[in-house]
Parts: structure tokens; C-alpha cells; sequence
């Protein structure tokens, strides 16, 4: 799928249903590229490796990830709406005040691995499901290949109901890999 990729002047993809993107079967891993892309509805990115050259979101859109990447050629994915799944963003990203990081459905909690800078003043939600850390389904993670700032926003944790905890136990659920800074307006435990 290429949507006028690398061109200029172009009139925007504008999506206010529901657009997903998909291979055929598990075999194939689908590459893409949209120059300017206009979201307000769901989309799904399943096995796909998409080139966003601009992105422009609303607090209506939601994006969910499965196994797939996201290449923002902008300064960063500036969302203002709902992300969730599991996949990665090549390029930096913004949780706005409006925006949402979600849990992916009840059973199965995201992980977001972002390549350089994340920043959020928008509200979290983190799932914790087992305490084995090995499991994919164990925790919600944000992970940053640069700096993570939180400028306010709330967290909210979930816990698996049959979870049984033990002293000691301790869940990186966001993480750095240069600077961690900042701070929640609010954190809920549920």
C-alpha cells in the first residue's frame, strides 16, 4: 500500500471508519507508506511495517498495534486519541493530554517499545497479569530507546484479579534507556 509516498502537495488520507491493514496469512509481513494521513476512526495494523510521513490524530482515533511497526519520518507520532497492542514506533512519540495508552482487550496487555523519545501529559493504563515476567501476557510496558517525560496525566493499574502478589515483587512497567522524569497527576490502583 503506498499512499502518495514521498510526494508533495498531496491531498491527505482521511479516515473516519475503520481501515485495517493486514497480510493474507502469518507468512508475509506487509510494508507500507502514507504520506500524510488525516485519523479519527480504528485502525489496525496486523504484521505490518508502515512508513507515516505525517500523521495527524484526533481524540477519536484509535490505533492498535499486533506485531507491527510504525516509521514516523515527522519529529514524532503526536497522539491525541487511543494506542494500544503490541508493535513499535521508529521515531519518537507523544501521549498528548487527550491521549490514551490502552490495555489490549482484558486478557492481553500492550507493549509499545519506542525507538527514541517518549513523552506523555494523557492517561496510561497498565495491566499486570502474572508475576513470571517471561510471559508476554505478564505486564503492560512502555519502553524508550531515549528519554521518558511524564508532565502530569494519569496511570491507572490494573491487576489480574486471581494475580497473587508477594513482598518484593516490583513491575517495571515504564522504562528508559537515557532519562526517566516527570510524574503522574494521578495514580489509580484497580
Amino acid at each position: 500500500l503506498l499512499v502518495n509516498c514521498n510526494a508533495n502537495d498531496i491531498t491527505p488520507l482521511m479516515n473516519s471508519g475503520t481501515f485495517s491493514l493486514s497480510p493474507d496469512n502469518n507468512n508475509n509481513i506487509i510494508q507500507s507508506c502514507i504520506n500524510d494521513l488525516r485519523h479519527s476512526g480504528l485502525m489496525q495494523f496486523s504484521l505490518s511495517n508502515v512508513t507515516l510521513q505525517q500523521v495527524d490524530t484526533t481524540s477519536d482515533s484509535v490505533f492498535t498495534l499486533e506485531e507491527s511497526s510504525i516509521i514516523i519520518e515527522q519529529d514524532s507520532f503526536d497522539s491525541n486519541g487511543s494506542v494500544g497492542g503490541n508493535g513499535n514506533f521508529v521515531g519518537s512519540f507523544t501521549n498528548s493530554n487527550s491521549g490514551i495508552i490502552m490495555a489490549n482487550g482484558e486478557t492481553s496487555p500492550s507493549r509499545l517499545s519506542i525507538e527514541n523519545n517518549f513523552s506523555s501529559s494523557g492517561t496510561m493504563f497498565f495491566m499486570i497479569n502474572s508475576r513470571d515476567l517471561s510471559n508476554p501476557n505478564a505486564i503492560t510496558q512502555i519502553s524508550a530507546g531515549g528519554d521518558v517525560s511524564l508532565s502530569g496525566g494519569r496511570a491507572c493499574v490494573c491487576f489480574n484479579p486471581s494475580l497473587v502478589l508477594e513482598e518484593g515483587d516490583r513491575f517495571d512497567l515504564l522504562t528508559a534507556q537515557t532519562l526517566l522524569q516527570g510524574r503522574f497527576d494521578q495514580v489509580q490502583f484497580d
